[in-house]
């Protein structure tokens, strides 16, 4: 795969959020569907359903949001693969409108092959061995995980659902993302800032940057519980940090952290984090 493959999408409007944009985890789903495509086009066989014994699950995740995607927005996926490691693809990823080159979202993905029952890791098939890696766009550092808050993360148990299981039986990687999101809604209406509060405050917090790294795929009947607590406050700016454990045990299968942004409602300019904000959150401020 000596060139980039090309998807076009159309903006739904039940893909937007409340504030009118692209939902987050949909940009993710027009890249996974994306490569899935791509896959297609390498007789690669494997891409949707898996292979007989054989699964692509994207176990790692970065996304950089550059701007926003509204309603009927015609937008091109740019995918390639950049790397090619055993058992893994490293996709890349460039997302822009379809008659303008400024880009919207860079992001990548990393692909393991797993086995479909045991989860374990699987040889990358012959037919993709010798694909022509492309020019890497994106260089960036999984971040670490801080201390916890002195009283520990904000934390609530987690059920997935049939409607986030794909067809080859793991979570996909973009409910993931709807998950940390409706969780972060939870968190914040805890420290009194509901969606409505912030509405009211012509305040809304962006998201700029996302990462995800997902170590087992979890499956419908699942427990898990989710953990967040906040570092890294700066003027207008502020990381969210998350832990996936599955329950009972409280195995470890995957973290996430996110850059949010400050802006007014109004303007969609970044501005200052409130001043009552970090009183109101201290409890799921870090240690550190």
């Amino acid at each position: 795969m000596n060139t980039a493959f090309i998807k076009t999408f159309q903006v739904r409007e039940y893909e937007c959020d409340a504030y009118g944009h692209l939902n987050n985890a949909n940009y993710v789903r027009y890249l996974h569907e994306t490569t899935l495509e791509a896959l297609n086009g390498m007789s690669a066989p494997l891409a949707r359903s898996g292979s007989v014994d054989g699964v692509w699950f994207p176990h790692e995740l970065f996304v950089d949001y550059l701007q926003p995607a509204y309603y009927s927005d015609l937008l091109q996926v740019q995918a390639q693969i950049v790397l090619q490691d055993e058992g893994q693809l490293i996709w890349e990823y460039k997302v822009h409108k379809e008659t303008v080159a400024d880009e919207l979202v860079r992001a990548r993905l990393i692909y393991g092959l797993i086995d479909r029952e045991d989860g374990e890791s699987q040889p990358t098939p012959p037919s993709l061995v010798g694909t022509i890696a492309a020019e890497k766009l994106i260089d960036v550092e999984f971040p670490r995980l801080p201390p916890h808050p002195t009283g520990g993360p904000f934390t609530r148990p987690w059920f997935v659902q049939w409607r986030d299981v794909s067809s080859d039986g793991v979570v996909q990687v973009s409910a993931y993302l709807d998950y940390l999101l409706d969780f972060v809604l939870q968190a914040a209406a805890a420290c009194g800032w509901s969606h409505q509060h912030a509405m009211r405050a012509g305040y809304a917090a962006v998201v700029r940057r996302k990462w995800l790294k997902i170590f087992r795929p979890a499956r419908f009947g699942d427990e898990l519980q989710l953990s967040t607590w906040l570092s890294a406050i700066k003027r207008s700016s502020v990381t969210r940090h998350f832990t996936i454990d599955r329950l009972p045990g409280g195995e470890r299968i995957g973290e996430a952290h996110t850059l949010w942004v400050g802006v007014d409602l109004q303007t969609g300019r970044p501005v200052r984090i409130p001043q009552t904000w970090e009183q109101d959150f201290k409890s799921q401020i870090s240690s550190d």
